[in-house]
């Protein structure tokens, strides 16, 4: 149901408004003065339309249709003047504020209604904009299969969180995890049983890792973990977990084989030496990785270090 704000400081103006609107199936707000008005635009539920009579208390309708323009919140919103004003000068000056139309008060019904049908069909096509920005900001800061972070996400996350360890001398620990013989997988019963492994084990990183912990897809079947907050040995034991239930996790496939795949790990705790660079970081965690690797797969390593941190 389209949302629309009437903002009318006049009281007998505001309810025939109202009542006609809601009598059109409109899902009708009030405002009686600017102030209120304004406070109805940037809040909640989202307005769709507003009609705003040009002077009001506090605040009248031009400038509120300049103070929504200059800071617009994140939906747009459809906005007509009502005002007894009827020259050319005025409705450039209305229209020039921010306005999308302009109404003489008091309104034709017929008028009216269509000018808010015009309103709702803007406004639905902005609602598709809206949506389609999202999804392109989605896609470009997340992995497709995933729906984890993305390479270069998980990097510049890391990049902040160092510098943010650094700053306050808080630990900060990060994990190069592995899938074991995903090439095995993939050659053996296909890709799409390889994708369904992959996006399993994203389902069990996110219900295993706590809300601000951070998780991407490093690159293929290696994700990187990032664990704010924590010492090497609080991440081993994090890690411990995930690691026991990928091996317990089990995937049906379409042929009625039952497919286990286990995962390594590697963790390590930043240094705290401002020197220490993201990559330098990541390659340990990568060493780390390798030597459970070498230790026979399905198990996680810890590089013990020496930390200082400022």
């Amino acid at each position: 149901m389209t949302k629309v704000l009437i903002a009318d400081d006049e009281a007998v103006s505001q309810r025939l408004l109202e009542a006609t609107l809601q009598r059109w199936g409109y899902h009708v707000i009030t405002a009686s003065d600017g102030r209120e008005a304004w406070d109805a635009l940037c809040g909640e539920p989202v307005v769709d339309i507003a009609v705003l009579d040009w002077m009001m208390p506090h605040i009248n309708g031009p400038e509120l249709c300049r103070r929504l323009r200059a800071d617009p919140p994140q939906h747009y919103t459809y906005l007509i003047l009502l005002t007894a004003r009827s020259t050319t000068r005025d409705t450039i000056e209305g229209l020039d504020a921010g306005a999308d139309d302009y109404i003489i008060k008091p309104p034709d019904p017929m008028v009216l209604r269509s000018r808010l049908r015009v309103g709702e069909r803007v406004i639905r096509l902005q609602r598709r904009l809206e949506d389609a920005n999202r999804k392109l900001v989605q896609l470009a800061v997340t992995d497709e299969l995933t729906g984890l972070l993305n390479r270069r996400s998980i990097v510049a996350r890391l990049q902040d969180e160092l510098q943010r360890t650094r700053r306050l001398g808080h630990p900060l620990s990060v994990a190069m995890a592995d899938l074991d013989r995903f090439k095995v997988v993939n050659d053996r019963h296909g890709h799409h049983a390889g994708d369904a492994v992959l996006a399993l084990f994203a389902c069990i990183l996110r219900d295993s890792c706590r809300a601000y912990d951070q998780i991407g897809r490093y690159g293929g079947e290696e994700f990187l973990l990032i664990f704010p907050e924590s010492g090497v040995d609080d991440a081993y034991a994090g890690a411990e977990r995930l690691r026991q239930r990928m091996g317990q996790a089990t995937l049906p496939l379409h042929t009625g084989e039952v497919l286990q795949v286990t995962v390594s790990i590697g963790v390590v705790q930043a240094s705290g030496d401002p020197g220490e660079s993201v990559d330098h970081l990541v390659a340990r965690a990568d060493n780390a990785l390798y030597r459970a690797k070498g230790e026979g797969r399905d198990c996680v390593c810890a590089e013990p270090v020496l930390v200082d941190l400022m």
